[in-house]
This record gives structure tokens, C-alpha cells and sequence, in this order.
């Protein structure tokens, strides 16, 4: 009998080759370690109880649409992004260096889709938390001090 990690581990492989991406690529771009993607994928880590956050990025990962990560461990298709798309493009990766700002809104949205206002808060904090800390290394780095739109924190008054 096929257990859970042995569907999703099916699914993600699958979709990882279909993307060409290897898997320090995926975990990139699902913003969590190859670690963690092989612990769930090899049953180390129990994926029902996986954290909200981690299947998104797992599903953000592999371009699949909120939910495909349930799907996986069910043993049903993941849909990708944009549905179910045909020919020979379907298998190009659409993960190609940066970002743009629409592409970085529309993962951050989907990220926090479905999670408590609340939650999307402190989700947001933390990334500019995180933003501000790498912004402050990098003066660091290039021997400059922060200027002041550099700690600017969006409140006006």
C-alpha cells in the first residue's frame, strides 16, 4: 500500500521534472531548505501536520495551485498555476531569477491566502523584519550607513 509520503514524494518528482529545476532550485523557490522538502517527501516529517506556511511555499515551489499539496498526499493530481495547460511550453520552468513586483505580490498573496488576518500580519512584520535586517548587512558590507529612506517604515505623521 502507497503511504502518504510516497504520493507526495510521486507528485513531487513529477512536477520537478516537468519544470527541469533541480531540487535546491524548488526549495528556493518555496522558500524552505531541500531538508525540509526531503524530509517530507521521504516520511521523516509527518506532511498532514506540516505547517500552513511550509505547504504553501511547497506548492508555491512547485507552481501548484492552493491546495496541491493536500491533493498530493491524497493521491490526486496537484493542479498547476494557470490550470491544466498543454504542448510544449507546459514543461518550460516559469521560475526564472527575480521576481517582478507583480509576480512577488501575487506569491506573497497566495502565501498568506487562507490564513488569519492576524497571522497575515505578523507573516508581513516579519518580512519586513527580515528586509530591513538583510538591507542593514549589505550597508554593512558596502561600508555604508543607512540612510534614512532605508528605515523608512511606511507611517506617515
Amino acid at each position: 500500500m502507497t503511504n502518504d509520503s510516497d504520493l507526495l514524494d510521486q507528485a513531487m518528482e513529477q512536477r520537478r521534472i516537468e519544470l527541469n529545476m533541480s531540487w535546491k532550485e524548488v526549495a528556493a523557490a518555496a522558500g524552505v531548505s531541500v531538508e525540509t522538502i526531503t524530509a517530507l517527501r521521504k516520511g521523516r516529517t509527518n506532511a498532514r501536520n506540516a505547517n500552513p506556511l511550509t505547504k504553501r511555499g511547497i506548492e508555491r515551489g512547485f507552481q501548484w495551485e492552493a491546495g496541491g499539496f493536500d491533493d498530493a498526499l491524497d493521491g490526486r493530481a496537484p493542479t498547476p498555476l494557470g490550470g491544466r495547460t498543454g504542448g510544449a511550453s507546459s514543461s518550460a520552468p516559469l521560475i526564472v531569477g527575480a521576481y517582478s513586483r507583480e509576480q512577488a505580490q501575487r506569491i506573497i498573496g497566495a502565501a498568506l491566502e487562507g490564513l488569519p488576518p492576524e497571522e497575515q500580519l505578523k507573516l508581513l512584520q516579519q518580512m519586513r523584519e527580515n528586509l530591513a535586517a538583510q538591507q542593514e548587512q549589505q550597508h554593512k558590507k558596502d561600508g555604508q550607513s543607512p540612510g534614512p529612506d532605508d528605515q523608512h517604515t511606511g507611517h506617515t505623521g
